[in-house]
Order: C-alpha cells, then sequence, then structure tokens
C-alpha cells in the first residue's frame, strides 16, 4: 500500500511465508478444479456452493467461481423447491429466499475484505435483481450499506455504481438521489463523485424535459452549492470543475434564426432548422405559383415539442417537388421570413433573419430564459472576482471567472476575457494550447 514502509523478513520468516503461499496455492488450486468438474458435468449443487464460498471469502475477485454461483442459483430457482442449508453437518431445510439470504451475507464478507471488488458487487446486485422478490428487499438498510463504505471511501465508485443500480431498480425519484448526493458533499466538499453523480443526475433530467438547457431556480440552487465548496478550499479542483460544468450548460451563442433545408419527397415534406424550434401548424405557407398551402400537421423528427427537425405528411408535396420553384413563408414574432428554392433546393431567403433570443413563440422555457441565466452568472462575477484577488496566480479562480464574462457578453467583455487567457498561459503553461484554443472558439483569433 501506498506509505507503508516494507519490512524485511529473515530467512525464517521467509520460509514460513513461503509455506503458507503454498498451502493458499494447493486449496485454490484443488477448489478450482473441483468447481470445474462440476461445470463440465453440469453439476450445479450446493456443494459447488459451499466450496466456492471458501475461496471467494478469502479471495472475492476469482469472477469464473461467482459465475459459477450464478448458475448454480439460478438452477435452484428454476426447480422452485426446498434447499438443504449448504453448511456442513446442518440438516435444517430452508427456502430459497434464506439461500439468497446467505448469498448477500457472503457478498458482504466479501466486500470487507476487499470494498472495490468488481465480482463481489455484480453479484450482490444480480442476487437482488434476479433472485430476491422486490418486495423482500429493504432499500433503506441497503442504502445504509453503501453510506458505511462511501464514509471509509467518500469516491468508491464501485459503491457509487452500485448506489445508482438500486436506485433505478427501486424508481428512486431525482429529487431524493440529489438529496442523497448533497449530504455527501455537505460532509465533504472534495468528493468528486459526489458532484459528477450529481451532474448526470441533473443533465439527465434536462433532456427527460426536453429543454435544452439549465433551469434558473436549479442553476441558482446548484451555484450557490458549488461556491459555498469553493470558498471552504479554493485550491480544491472537484467544486471549480463543477462549476466549469454548470457555466457550460448555459446558451450564450447569439444566433439567427433562418431554414436551412428542405426535403420533398413524394407525400412528405421535411424542414430543417439551425436551431430548436417549436412549429405551430398554421405558423409556415408553401406558395407554388399562385398556390397557397398551409395548416400542415408538422412532427418533429424526435418527438419532442421543440427540435430543428419538422416533417409533415401532405399530398401538396408532389405538387411542390415538381415545380421549378415554390416559396415558404415562415410567420414568427409577427414577422415574415421569406425563403425562396429552387428545383436543386439552393435557398435564397431574406436576410431580416429572426435572433433567437427574441423568438418567444418557437423556444423553449430554458431558451427564454436565457438572459436571466446571464444575469445570474453577472451577479456572481463580484464574488468570483473576489476569489481572484485573494490569489491572483491560482488558476482556478481566473479560469472560473473567464468562463463567467464569456458567458455575460463575449462582445463586451472582450478585453477581460483575452487577459484572463493570457494571464492563465503564464500561470499554467502546461495547458497553453488549450486556453489558445478556448480564445480562437470565442472568436478571439490570436
Amino acid at each position: 500500500m501506498h506509505g507503508v514502509a516494507k519490512v524485511a523478513l529473515d530467512e525464517f520468516q521467509r520460509r514460513d511465508e513461503e509455506t503458507k503461499r503454498k498451502k493458499k496455492i494447493e486449496v485454490y488450486l484443488n477448489i478450482r478444479d473441483k468447481i470445474f468438474s462440476k461445470t463440465q458435468n453440469g453439476s450445479f449443487d450446493l456443494d459447488g456452493l459451499r466450496y466456492t464460498a471458501e475461496l471467494l471469502s478469502k479471495n472475492p475477485d476469482i469472477y469464473s467461481l461467482w459465475n459459477y454461483r450464478k448458475r448454480t442459483l439460478s438452477k435452484l430457482k428454476e426447480n422452485h423447491c426446498p434447499h438443504t442449508d449448504y453448511a456442513e453437518n446442518d440438516q435444517k431445510k430452508s427456502s430459497f429466499d434464506n439461500l439468497c439470504k446467505r448469498e448477500l451475507e457472503l457478498t458482504e464478507t466479501c466486500l470487507q475484505k476487499n470494498p472495490k471488488s468488481y465480482g463481489a458487487w455484480h453479484h450482490r446486485f444480480w442476487v437482488i435483481s434476479r433472485c430476491i422478490d422486490k418486495i423482500n428487499i429493504d432499500f433503506k438498510c441497503e442504502v445504509k450499506r453503501c453510506d458505511a463504505l462511501l464514509f471509509l471511501d467518500g469516491r468508491n465508485f464501485h459503491c457509487w455504481d452500485y448506489w445508482r443500480l438500486l436506485c433505478n431498480f427501486f424508481d428512486v425519484s431525482t429529487y431524493d438521489r440529489l438529496i442523497y448526493t448533497k449530504s455527501k458533499i455537505d460532509y465533504n466538499f472534495s468528493n468528486y463523485s459526489a458532484w459528477h453523480c450529481r451532474a448526470n443526475l441533473l443533465l439527465n433530467d434536462i433532456k427527460a424535459k426536453n429543454y435544452r438547457q439549465i433551469n434558473v431556480e436549479t442553476y441558482k440552487f446548484e451555484s450557490k452549492l458549488v461556491l459555498e465548496g469553493i470558498f471552504t478550499d479554493v485550491r480544491d479542483q472537484s467544486a471549480f470543475f463543477y462549476k466549469i460544468w454548470l457555466l457550460n450548460l448555459i446558451d450564450s451563442r447569439r444566433r439567427d434564426l433562418s431554414i436551412t433545408k428542405v426535403d420533398v419527397e413524394d407525400d412528405s415534406l421535411t424542414i430543417y432548422f439551425n436551431d430548436h424550434v417549436n412549429i405551430k401548424s398554421d405558423s409556415i405557407v408553401f406558395r407554388v405559383g399562385n398556390d397557397y398551402r398551409s395548416n400542415f400537421d408538422w412532427k418533429a423528427e424526435d418527438g419532442s415539442r421543440c427540435f430543428k427537425i419538422w416533417t409533415c405528411k401532405s399530398n401538396d408535396a408532389l405538387l411542390m417537388r415538381d415545380s421549378d420553384t415554390f416559396e415558404i413563408n415562415w410567420l414568427v414574432q409577427n414577422r415574415n421570413l421569406e425563403f425562396h428554392m429552387n428545383r436543386n433546393r439552393i435557398i435564397t431567403g431574406s436576410r431580416d433573419f429572426v435572433p433567437v433570443n427574441e423568438i418567444g413563440c418557437t423556444v423553449t422555457e430554458e431558451l427564454t430564459a436565457n438572459d436571466e441565466l446571464r444575469e445570474c452568472v453577472r451577479s456572481e462575477l463580484g464574488i468570483l472576482s473576489q476569489l481572484v484577488e485573494m490569489d491572483p496566480n491560482e488558476k482556478w479562480p481566473l479560469l472560473i471567472y473567464t468562463l463567467a464574462l464569456q458567458k455575460v457578453d463575449r462582445e463586451v467583455n472582450k478585453d477581460r476575457i483575452i487577459s484572463g487567457l493570457e494571464k492563465l498561459k503564464t500561470i499554467d503553461p502546461i495547458r497553453m494550447r488549450y486556453y489558445d484554443y478556448l480564445r480562437n472558439d470565442l472568436g478571439f483569433l490570436n
């Protein structure tokens, strides 16, 4: 182990250690051969469970033995009958549930031996999800076991993965999961795993609601939480990584909304936009010659209410497909945008495009809230500036402050952003190209 000095052994101690090692190898090979023989003969029985338990309790990382136990339990479950307890000289009858209970006890013993045993963690969840009735599993008790192991090592990703599997299996709400991760963060702000888990939960929630960025109230809460962690230890990286992730959830781009492509098939029309929009049935009118067509039943390609690609079924598509040119009139925010299509489907449209952030009828809630999010970040600039002043040569506060300036308004804050990135190159020269990349990505070419 790290930090533990090796103790020199004399000749007698070395011989004693070698004898013990050979004995362990002999026991292992004996049991291994028995199990392999049973597997080849299709013999999955209680004796096999006893043999493998003896070995796994000493070394829980032998996958083949865990696999043998899985096959044995699956076979016993199929038989739907009571089984003899596999402890020697014990004639007491026990149910299959009791057998599974002993299986969980074995995994617990193995995890005490090695808290990061892939095989033991996987087998424990396999037993819970495949062998035991859900109603008979004490979820709170399982979480307490996770708590005990995370108390010893808050970054034990095996335990975190097991906790996530449990939450999915028991349909635990996102809210309750966030409460759990916050409890781990409150205990230790430097818990990378808790921050990472929290980020995934929020990201999945955003996707589930078909949002493109974080909700304003959620951002305020998360930002307050992470700033507390940053002020606790300005040199701790975990909170800064999370703050960068939060800032990257904010869409700071100011783009013009337009149609980029139109596909016309025999019975369908597909329109491609350069950003996510919500199409109303009467907002788009097609004109072929003096003929006008509208009130199409538009559907987003991914089934959501806001997407870049929209399709509708229409017999009028044949008319448009066979014409040399046709025109698309799109009524957005009381402004009519015209796009002309020729036979080669090349778009020539009015340059009077509508800025995305002005279109209330075509964007989702989180996009219209973009200005509010920028104001949230603007209100944090003073605090972030204080962090920079506290330690001007520390990279993390300066990086966060520079990224925040970009989210508020990259053009107005251009000089301060460039100055921050140039200073970061002197503070952290090993990542010089990364800071050049950030500058170029913002359009501030060297």
